[in-house]
């Protein structure tokens, strides 16, 4: 029971001043002394007792004794009154000379918080309401008849350590009950001190969920899960917060709102409450986006605000005090957390005393805005029931203690003098009263706590009377746990309606809320109920006693969103010049705005979420500007960023947000710098997306463009930007793929307008079509310079890019000062590339239609923006700055809707693509919301992934995205053509994959008189052929592919080289086939090229040549190495058309020859492919080894195309070579090594070095795949390849390597395969190989991702090299020569070609008189293996210098790794050979003796073991001698063996190599050398002479041992007495020794003694078995026989002898005697307790 157990120190001593001063016996008796007072007494009997005149008047609360007064101490003397003390003194009463009845009086102590909440005056409701209560009851003849309560009054002001002395104060005063407190954390307080002297407490107003018993339950009254009382002894007639903080969570789940922020005071009643506000919540599925919570007292509240700000929603749920919900409000409210689409629901308090508390300063503007849609639950009191009206009645009926006139309290005083209603103190002086706590009762509002104090003192009093009742006790008999068990117990109706209490003293009924709501400034309205378990009833209908809902909203409907998302949008509304673009040109925000509030209006899509935008003007400037712009957005709180409009700014804004994992969409972000393309694969700017197309996407229909119209050779001119550079990028790799040569690639300055510099540059390209990518002021400018110089005009083609396509061109990009007929004429023929927009579609009619109807943002009437601001009062629509003062907008950016216009010119279409930007945002979030993903904890990367898949029709068109967040699909570009003055006319239309869709050439307006379409004139094609061994798709053929179509592509650009002339490639694929070669000669002739370059074969370059020569056509290789190709044997040129760049092979071979002297080789072999490389190669290679005395042990050919290579290999075995030297081709040489490896010619130890074709990735690729990678690593091991080499630290290398890099990869990395790209004929130039013998398809890929490639080959280079040897001999013939004609014969080519001397790539370029590249430009390289593909230089060669080893310390060169694992020169291998009788060890890297017991097989190159019957005591033997040539009686039955061994007794080795038994001798197996004679001659046959061992020879039913025991089915043989040893033989052939042999002896003498003959045999066999586990299987098998035979008492001297032979063992017996001790040891151990007879041996 609550509070059953009494606490014995509640009877606590009085301090002086009580009645123990006034002669009571003790402080009980003080208390409970029987003091008196009347019911009836009243002002006039008082009056009349003193025979006074009756003044009542004066003195208002005179209504009776006792009871009638407020007793609030707040000085030291006042703590201390004594409780005698009374308005009126004892001493003036005789109640028996009055008649009065005798009253004990009951004290109840008041602890009132008169300025609660901040709020005077508060706690004088509270003591009016008691102190009437207490009249009535003690007035009640009913009630407590023979008790008369009365009260004190302490005031707490809700102060905890005041709360404490005022608690012990009423204790020490008598209070027997507590009413109070007025808040949570002084009830809490006060409870600390009063449940220790067990005094109840009951309080009105502390409605924390502290004093409940905790439970895990939501349903209210549920108890079935309560914990224990917290607060025993307190109780309350107001409900727990619990209940309300429940009703607030159905308020916010009931309007659907899924997301709040939550501001709790800390203390004990905020955080308790909202702490059960977030239980209900939470379990209603409403999310807490945030938990504030601030100190009492607390005066700024901006951090508070800022954490509310971003938590993003516009739910508030508060639990606070009035006087900080108006500070809270008004500072949230000037931060924008306020006012439309807000909402705030708070406790009643706050919510009806609020207004009170507003600052002065405010407008009621401001007040209604931020007032409007407040809402609170408080509880519901029924104002008509009857017992509420009764007390309405008697409350204003009251006498008013206040002066109307003075608006001053009522100066009457009590008998002691002291005021009656001025009790609150407003400072620290306790012995002042200096505030006024009168009331006007007449028209005084009640409030709920008001009447729940007057109810609280019924409990006291009913539960009183009650005890006194039942218990039949006096007043002084009862104690307080029975005051407290009687109030909870009590259940009546009281003015606050049914009135009861559960076990932890809250109350249990009359639990029904009424919903406030606060319409602007003025008086809460009532809008609705509601109750626990039963839900919400608002009014539809407005009524004297409730009204609808008043919302925050403009149209007053209920806020949609409990929640906001920050959308920041990055949109010019000017330009860093002072350009204004708020007029129609650019109505791109106001796109944004429009798709926002139809997204936040649609109730369904994005629910219960809105977006906010905050804004910055990026100024469409430069990175740093879009930068900061980024860094404010982020500030703001932006989730996602749109914008901005331009390139460059766009820039700066992602490189900020993409570290802060922000994704930003773009409507006119164009460059391609944000999409991956060839040399960054990858996405470069993963957080950025657009719906604005790519300007690669533009640029590639640029490029059709110029395809589709014939134009074969271009210049560019690019504006110095991301936007500029990106776009004339991507448009030369479109262009380069279609055969178009970019002439030059010029950059227009963006810090000056004067273009002198480009426009000199047109006039030295002479080139007629001018592609364009800027802006129109740039390129009004470029035309207008660019003509006054003759470029321009008659003829002259100018393509722009979407930013020229605009009027602002004509308008404004051009001078003024030019006529309307100058800009006609510089404009003719103009065409431009834009995006189009497709009026005709439903999404964009209805978009039109919506555009329209929206309010213009802009005052026609002043001029002006409308002041509307954003969501951190930023203004929308005055955002341009004229100066660089950020944080002002001195320009005004507002729009008139209705002005009639359409969205098809670019800046317009852009405002289409930032209005699907908007919805590309919200469709994301919204399907995130329905995967049930939170967006208050939503990272960057989910949002960015949901914008990714995106998919809809937009107004712009189809709206979908790439994976790099590039749009797809949808988009369209259509062809502008100057149609006069401003005019543009549409004469084609593209898709943006550069599909045409539509062309009306007749309408296109071009620049010549006769309107035809223009050519470029003036320049001359001359073809250059090349021949490419394309193998199988190699990549090593790739890049020399890939290398002469850059050199071209570089010759066409270069101004200066071959000016007027384009040069183009024509491949042929020969194979490496000679009649392919032929074939593909005779197609270059009939193609009239003026040169070819090639082939890649040397016999193909032959093949070839014949053809070409004849025509006079010179052909330069960059890899035919052939020494054959330039003299012959008589030492004329052999073909004098034919030249190289690499080196000849006789040189190479000489290089061979000097790595192989280098490394002290002096026996090798060689093997070569019988074609002219391999054969002229290794004939150079003889010569110069021979030189070098190097002596070659064989010289091995193999046919081309070979794929069986066993002759070679069996020819290298048996050379014994280590050191192989190979001319031939990788593919050839992988399939020669795998196959030697396989037959043990390779491995560790031997050394293969190839010529330069050999050092390429081909060689590994070559390797069976089904070899593991370990295994075709250990076959490659050690392989040295000798190949050109060079120096890449030469800036023309290193340029020309960075330039092979950058080239864009001619195959699509997704799908492998080759870019369809054709050259000027239409033959595919990336996919050149031929598979089958069809030369008009190529069906195999040749594409690469040039990106890839660490260093470009020397092939590759070489032939780079040879590109520029014909083009500079062209060059002479066409513009430096005399002639300067394009009708010159192959001969001066050929002539202008010999004497080219320049440095190249490859370094010096300079020919002898054959063709053959001078040796003084040329060095080489040793290549070492080292893993998978790859090889590192280990070694450099020169003509002067010869070898130079890796420099220790080199990070370019390393050791050599050899086929041994070694590294360097300290570890090279020998070369294998050695003199007769030794061989080669390759763990130790020498020669060695064959050693003794071996010989020198000179056929297999290793030494031999010495085979059975043959010896040899020699090292280095050639040959081993036979054993029997020494006598019949050695023999040698071993292999390797250096003596030979003696016949044993018994045996027959007539042979030399084998032991045959003889008739009467036994041994156990063909291996023992031991024989036994048989004891029984008989019984042993002897072994078979010949044939494989079959046995010991036993007799016919005989086995085992000696031949003595019986075969299965045979009886036992006879008993036999005795064994001899017949020999033993020893290492070296020796007899056994005299002490062996005694010691057998003895071992048998034990063995005959025994009184078993069976035994004898035992033990014998236990001798004779060799290996331990054959015995303890004997041990096992004879277990039972010796545990019988033990029975007869063998005795100690078998086992100490057997024991003793088993210590001291010898020969082979030792093992047997050791085993048979253990045996005879185990025996005994097992053996049993009582004797039996011997088992015979089986």
């Amino acid at each position: 029971m609550k509070g059953a157990a009494t606490n014995p120190q509640w009877q606590h001593p009085l301090p002086s001043g009580t009645g123990v001063q006034k002669g009571y016996a003790n402080a009980d008796a003080a208390r409970f002394s029987g003091e008196h007072s009347s019911s009836t007494l009243n002002c006039e009997t008082v009056a009349s007792y003193k025979q006074v005149t009756p003044n009542c008047t004066g003195y208002p609360w005179l209504h009776n004794l006792r009871g009638d007064r407020t007793t609030s101490s707040t000085t030291a003397e006042d703590v201390f009154l004594s409780p005698s003390r009374s308005m009126l003194a004892e001493e003036e009463l005789n109640p028996e000379e009055a008649g009065l009845v005798i009253k004990k009086r009951f004290r109840i102590g008041l602890l009132s918080d008169m300025f609660t909440y901040g709020t005077p005056y508060v706690g004088g409701d509270e003591v009016a309401a008691v102190s009437l209560a207490v009249r009535e009851i003690n007035t009640d003849p009913d009630l407590l008849p023979r008790v008369h309560l009365e009260f004190s009054v302490q005031d707490s002001k809700c102060d905890e350590a005041r709360t404490t002395s005022m608690a012990l104060i009423m204790e020490q005063q008598g209070a027997q009950v507590v009413l109070g407190a007025s808040c949570s954390r002084a009830s809490k307080q006060a409870n600390e001190v009063l449940s220790y002297y067990s005094i109840p407490q009951i309080s009105a107003f502390a409605s924390s969920p502290v004093f409940s018993a905790h439970t895990t339950s939501h349903e209210v009254n549920d108890t079935s899960q309560e914990e224990e009382d917290p607060y025993p002894y307190f109780l309350r007639t107001v409900p727990p917060d619990s209940i309300s903080a429940r009703g607030m969570a159905e308020l916010v789940h009931h309007y659907n709102w899924t997301t709040v922020a939550t501001i709790a005071v800390d203390d004990v009643y905020g955080m308790e409450s909202i702490r059960a506000f977030h239980e209900d919540a939470k379990a209603l599925g409403i999310t807490i986006a945030t938990e504030v919570h601030y100190e009492p007292g607390t005066k700024d509240f901006t951090e508070l605000v800022q954490e509310l700000r971003q938590s993003h929603v516009y739910i508030f749920v508060v639990f606070s005090f009035p006087d900080e919900m108006a500070r809270i409000m008004e500072q949230a409210y000037s931060a924008f957390l306020g006012g439309d689409g807000y909402v705030w629901i708070m406790d009643p308090v706050s919510l009806m005393d609020l207004q009170l508390h507003l600052s002065e300063e405010l407008s009621e503007e401001q007040k209604d805005a931020m007032l409007r849609g407040c809402l609170s639950l408080e509880k519901f009191v029924n104002t008509t029931a009857p017992v509420y009206a009764s007390f309405l009645e008697r409350w204003r009926a009251q006498n008013d203690t206040i002066d109307e006139a003075s608006g001053w309290c009522d100066p009457a005083v009590d008998a002691a003098g002291e005021p009656l209603w001025m009790r609150y103190d407003v400072d620290t002086d306790y012995s002042t009263y200096d505030a006024c706590i009168g009331k006007n009762y007449s028209r005084a509002a009640l409030s709920t706590p008001v009447i729940n104090m007057y109810d609280a003192t019924y409990v006291v009093a009913r539960a009183l009377h009650e005890v006194l009742l039942t218990s039949n006790a006096s007043l002084e008999e009862i104690r307080r746990p029975q005051i407290l068990e009687a109030m909870l117990a009590q259940s009546f109706t009281g003015v606050t309606g049914p009135l009861a209490f559960d076990s932890a003293g809250d109350r249990s009924t009359g639990l029904e809320y009424i919903v406030w709501n606060l319409v602007g400034t003025g008086a809460p309205k009532q809008v609705g109920q509601w109750a626990p378990g039963r839900g919400f009833h608002f009014c539809e209908n407005v009524s004297e006693s409730c009204s609808p809902v008043r919302w925050s909203t403009e149209d007053n409907v209920p806020p949609m969103h409990s929640k906001y998302m920050i959308i920041g949008t990055a949109v010019f509304s000017s330009l860093s010049d002072g350009t204004w673009y708020g007029s129609s040109s650019y109505p791109w925000l106001p796109a944004i705005h429009m798709a926002l509030d139809e997204i936040n209006s649609n109730r369904n899509l994005l629910r219960d979420t809105r977006l906010v935008s905050v804004h910055q003007d990026d100024k469409c400037d430069n990175y740093d500007v879009g930068a900061n712009a980024a860094f404010a957005l982020a500030q703001d709180g932006a989730t996602v960023v749109i914008g901005t409009g331009c390139s460059e700014s766009s820039l700066g804004v992602q490189d900020f947000l993409r570290y802060f994992n922000i994704p930003q969409i773009s409507g006119a972000a164009t460059t391609g710098v944000f999409s991956p393309d060839s040399t960054q694969p990858e996405d470069p700017f993963p957080w950025f997306m657009r719906t604005a197309a790519s300007d690669s996407d533009q640029s590639l229909v640029m490029a059709e463009v110029v395809q589709h119209f014939g134009w074969v050779r271009v210049v560019t001119v690019a504006r110095d930007d991301s936007r500029g550079r990106e776009g004339i990028k991507a448009f030369e790799a479109e262009a380069r793929a279609r055969g178009i040569s970019i002439a030059a690639s010029l950059i227009l300055p963006t810090d000056t307008s004067d273009f002198t510099d480009v426009v000199d540059a047109l006039i030295r390209i002479r080139v007629y079509i001018i592609v364009v990518c800027a802006y129109n002021f740039d390129f009004g400018q470029l035309l207008e310079q660019a003509y006054a110089k003759g470029v321009g005009g008659e003829g002259f083609v100018w393509l722009g890019s979407e930013g020229t396509a605009i009027a602002a061109t004509w308008e404004s990009g051009m001078s003024s000062s030019l006529s309307e007929a100058d800009k006609n004429q510089i404009m003719q023929g103009y065409l431009g590339v834009r995006l189009f927009t497709n009026t005709t579609t439903p999404e964009y009619m209805s978009f039109l239609e919506r555009w329209k109807t929206q309010p213009d943002t802009f005052d026609e009437a002043s001029g002006w923006c409308d002041p509307t601001v954003d969501i951190v009062g930023t203004p929308i629509w005055m955002r341009y700055d004229v100066d660089d003062d950020l944080s002002t907008y001195d320009g005004c950016a507002g729009y008139d809707f209705g002005e009639t216009m359409t969205f098809e010119s670019q800046a317009l279409t852009f405002a289409l693509t930032f209005y699907d930007a908007t919805y590309v945002v919200a469709r994301a979030l919204h399907q995130l919301q329905l995967s049930n993903q939170s967006l208050s904890d939503l990272s960057g990367e989910v949002l960015l992934q949901a914008m990714l898949n995106q998919s809809f029709a937009g107004t712009s068109g189809e709206v979908a995205f790439n994976s790099a967040g590039d749009r797809v699909g949808g988009v369209h570009y259509e062809l502008m053509n100057h149609a006069g003055n401003s005019s543009l006319h549409s004469v084609g239309l593209w898709s943006s994959r550069g599909e045409l869709q539509s062309l009306e050439d007749e309408s296109i307006r071009w620049s010549t008189a006769d309107n035809a379409q223009p050519t470029a004139i003036g320049f001359q094609v001359l073809g250059v052929g090349t021949d490419l061994n394309v193998d199988q798709g190699t990549s090593y053929y790739w890049e020399v592919l890939a290398a002469i179509q850059m050199a071209v592509d570089e010759v066409n650009a270069d101004v200066d080289l071959l000016p007027d002339y384009l040069l183009k490639i024509r491949v042929n694929d020969t194979q490496c086939d000679d009649d392919r070669a032929r074939s593909s000669a005779l197609g270059f002739l009939s193609g009239g090229v003026a040169a070819v370059i090639g082939n890649t074969c040397s016999s193909t370059s032959k093949a070839s040549q014949g053809v070409l020569e004849a025509e006079g056509v010179p052909q330069i290789s960059g890899s035919s190495t052939s020494s054959t190709l330039a003299q012959d044997d008589s030492g004329k040129d052999a073909f004098p058309y034919f030249m190289r760049t690499i080196a000849s092979d006789s040189l190479q071979s000489r290089v061979m020859a000097d790595l192989a002297r280098s490394y002290g080789w002096s026996h090798l072999a060689t093997v070569a492919v019988d074609n002219a490389y391999g054969n002229s190669g290794i004939a150079a290679f003889l010569e110069a080894a021979a030189v070098h005395g190097i002596t070659i042990s064989a010289s091995l050919t193999f046919p081309n195309g070979a794929t069986n290579f066993t002759e070679v290999v069996q020819g290298l075995a048996q050379a014994q070579a280590l050191v192989i030297v190979l001319f031939s081709v990788s593919d050839d040489t992988a399939r020669l090594m795998e196959q030697a490896y396989d037959a043990g010619v390779g491995g560790a130890g031997y050394v293969w070095i190839g010529s330069e074709a050999n050092v390429v990735d081909l060689l590994w690729k070559s390797l069976s795949t089904q070899r593991s990678e370990a295994q075709r690593n250990d076959i490659l091991r050690g392989f040295l390849g000798v190949r050109p080499y060079i120096d890449q630290a030469a800036p023309e290398y290193q340029a020309f390597a960075k330039r092979f890099r950058a080239l864009p990869p001619t195959i699509d990395l997704a799908s492998g395969w080759c870019d369809p790209s054709e050259d000027a004929v239409g033959m595919p130039l990336w996919m050149r190989h031929d598979l089958d013998d069809d030369l008009g398809s190529y069906d195999a890929c040749v594409g690469m991702n040039y990106s890839a490639v660490e260093t470009p080959g020397f092939v590759g280079t070489y032939s780079y090299d040879a590109v520029y040897v014909i083009a500079r001999s062209l060059h002479r013939l066409l513009h430096e020569d005399e002639q300067h004609s394009s009708d010159f014969v192959g001969e001066q080519l050929l002539r202008e070609m010999l004497n080219q001397s320049f440095v190249g790539a490859s370094g010096l370029i300079a020919f002898d008189s054959v063709g053959d590249r001078s040796v003084d430009g040329l060095l080489f390289e040793v290549a070492n293996h080292a893993g998978g593909t790859a090889f590192r230089h280990v070694a450099l060669w020169s003509p002067q210098s010869g070898y130079q080893d890796c420099v220790a310390g080199s990070t370019d060169c390393w050791p050599v790794l050899w086929s041994t694992g070694e590294l360097g020169r300290d570890a090279v291998p020998r070369d294998g050979y050695c003199e007769e009788g030794s061989v080669f060890n390759f763990s130790g890297n020498v020669c060695e003796l064959c050693p003794a017991g071996h010989f020198h097989d000179v056929t297999a190159g290793r030494c031999s073991r010495c085979l059975i019957g043959t010896v040899n005591r020699d090292l280095g033997a050639t040959m081993c001698g036979l054993c029997r040539d020494l006598g019949p009686e050695y023999y040698q039955d071993e292999e390797g063996k250096e003596v030979c061994t003696i016949c044993p007794l018994g045996a027959d080795c007539s042979s030399g190599h084998s032991v045959i038994g003889l008739s009467g001798y036994w041994r156990d197996s063909q291996e023992r050398s031991r024989f036994y004679e048989c004891y029984h001659e008989d019984l042993c046959e002897g072994e078979a002479a010949a044939g494989e061992y079959d046995g010991p020879g036993c007799l016919a039913g005989h086995t085992g041992p000696l031949c003595t025991v019986c075969a299965a089915g045979s009886k036992n043989p006879a008993e036999h007495q005795a064994v001899r040893v017949a020999g033993e033989t020893m290492p070296g052939g020796a007899l056994a020794t005299t002490a062996g042999r005694a010691k057998s002896q003895s071992l048998l003498q034990v063995a005959r003694s025994s009184s078993r003959k069976w035994l004898q045999t035992e033990i014998v066999r236990a001798m004779l078995v060799r290996n331990v586990e054959s015995l303890a299987q004997w041990a096992t098998l004879t277990y039972d026989a010796l545990t019988d035979a033990w029975r007869s008492s063998i005795g100690d001297q078998l086992e100490e002898e057997i024991a003793e032979v088993a210590a001291n063992g010898f020969g082979a017996y030792t093992v047997s005697c050791q085993i048979m001790s253990a045996v005879i040891s185990f025996s005994q151990v097992r053996a049993p307790s009582r004797a039996h007879a011997p088992r015979a041996a089986t």
